[in-house]
């Protein structure tokens, strides 16, 4: 039997990316990283855009409440 889990991987692999970029993300806003340098850490890590990783960053925000 297959879980949730793997079934949003196999109908969109993306999400679990996006979902471990978020997860960095909130780790590294709610240990005091700035939200400047969380997004350098992002486009570092993961190898994105400015932009993107600037979205990640900006939602990261929204859920530790900052």
């Amino acid at each position: 039997m297959m879980n949730t889990l793997e079934a949003v991987h196999i109908v969109c692999p993306k999400v679990l990316e996006m979902a471990r970029r978020l997860e960095f993300a909130v780790h590294q806003l709610l240990s005091g990283t700035s939200r400047r340098d969380a997004c350098r850490m992002v486009r570092e890590r993961f190898k994105v855009s400015a932009p993107t990783a600037w979205r990640v960053v900006d939602m990261a925000n929204d859920l530790v409440g900052k």
